[in-house]
């Protein structure tokens, strides 16, 4: 199964709790205004990789507490999203969190998405929308975004005070950044 990726990150503090890989996907038809990632929106460009190559890489970094994936938006690819949830499952144990530009209900409409197997374990979701104040202290970029716990793995308090920008320096002297730059509320 193959999926279009926007860029990785072995090791993000900025996308969940803990140490995570996290994962931005090539491609998103929400176009949400004010968005963070406007560069991953057309469904060309970014690179073809294969689930297998890319769990490879995550399960080679050591210490990872989980997965997360964001984009563009992840559900637009949803067969190699599903896959490469389950063999994560199947081969780690490690969390699964994804940003999603869809609102819940659908979602639930689309996919089911509370009840299935290969569902993450915890989803923020629903458009970007900058005329929302940001709620920083609970990991919303919008208020209007909702976190929704979708197995047992995560409590609410999990999210609480995380970071959500970082800087990270890259091996060829790049600067890599991840999250949400704070803006005045």
């Amino acid at each position: 199964m193959k999926l279009r990726i926007g860029a990785t990150l072995a090791k993000s503090r900025a996308n969940g709790p803990g140490t995570r890989f996290a994962v931005w996907f090539q491609g998103c038809s929400r176009a949400c205004r004010g968005c963070a990632n406007p560069e991953l929106r057309p469904f060309e460009g970014g690179t073809g990789r294969s689930v297998g190559s890319l769990l490879a890489e995550m399960l080679a970094v050591p210490n990872l507490d989980g997965v997360t994936f964001s984009g563009g938006e992840p559900f637009d690819q949803p067969e190699a999203l599903f896959a490469l949830i389950r063999a994560i499952r199947t081969k780690s144990r490690l969390s699964v969190f994804v940003f999603s530009g869809y609102s819940y209900a659908e979602l639930e409409r689309r996919f089911r998405i509370g009840t299935r197997s290969d569902r993450p374990d915890a989803i923020l979701c629903g458009p970007f929308r900058a005329d929302f104040s940001p709620d920083y202290d609970h990991f919303l970029p919008s208020a209007n975004q909702e976190l929704r716990l979708l197995t047992d793995r995560f409590g609410t308090r999990d999210f609480d005070g995380l970071p959500v920008y970082e800087a990270v320096i890259q091996p060829d002297g790049s600067v890599f950044h991840s999250g949400i730059l704070r803006r005045n509320r």
